[in-house]
């Protein structure tokens, strides 16, 4: 970006649409990576900051699916959210479990296919309760589960540079759910992929 703005400035390089537009989506992809790698460093220190409440985790699943219907909506992604609201609730810090929700949620629609479908259920256990995105049109091989979660993680069959941003909402997921006391996995069965958290009650 900075070389092309010299160039520019220097008349080296005329000013043309195409050369603004991809400056524009550089910037942009820049701004994303900012506010991402902020989101990881929020999500580090919540491990000493959390503010512990009980949370209807239900209602914040459905108010998340509510902010993004559109994007669903404008895709054909059908959404088939089965959480109940007589789910126990849990022991969390509301903005940060949004946020995980959000994460999912966006990680969701970025890699269902136009006309797939997500699915969310829940698991109760004793003393715990897990919650499940599932979608279909997963890419990704067995060996990859492994690193999902990890910081900068994207596969290449399936979190591109154009739509997969910097691999670091899963990490956010599970710096934020392990906060808790929670833990996070992943797991294929056929063309769906499962991601899910389990956090106590």
């Amino acid at each position: 970006v900075r070389g092309y703005l010299e160039a520019l400035s220097d008349g080296i390089l005329p000013p043309s649409k195409e050369t603004l537009d991809m400056l524009g989506r550089e910037i942009l992809r820049l701004v994303r990576l900012v506010e991402d790698l902020h989101q990881l460093t929020q999500a580090e220190a919540a491990r000493t900051n959390l503010a512990r409440d009980r949370v209807a985790i239900a209602g914040l699943v459905a108010e998340v699916l509510d902010l993004s219907r559109a994007e669903f909506e404008s895709r054909g992604i059908t959404v088939d959210n089965s959480l109940g609201a007589t789910l126990p609730e849990v022991s969390g810090d509301r903005d940060r479990l949004v946020q995980v929700l959000r994460n999912l949620t966006q990680n969701a629609w970025q890699h269902t296919p136009e006309g797939g479908v997500l699915r969310i259920a829940a698991v109760e256990a004793p003393g715990a309760l897990r919650i499940s995105f599932v979608n279909t049109g997963a890419t990704i091989d067995e060996g990859e589960l492994s690193h999902l979660f990890e910081r900068f993680y994207r596969s290449d069959k399936s979190r591109s540079r154009e739509t997969g941003g910097a691999g670091i909402g899963l990490a956010v997921v599970k710096e934020l759910i392990e906060a808790h006391g929670g833990t996070v996995g992943a797991a294929l069965d056929g063309d769906e992929i499962r991601f899910w958290f389990e956090l106590p009650v």
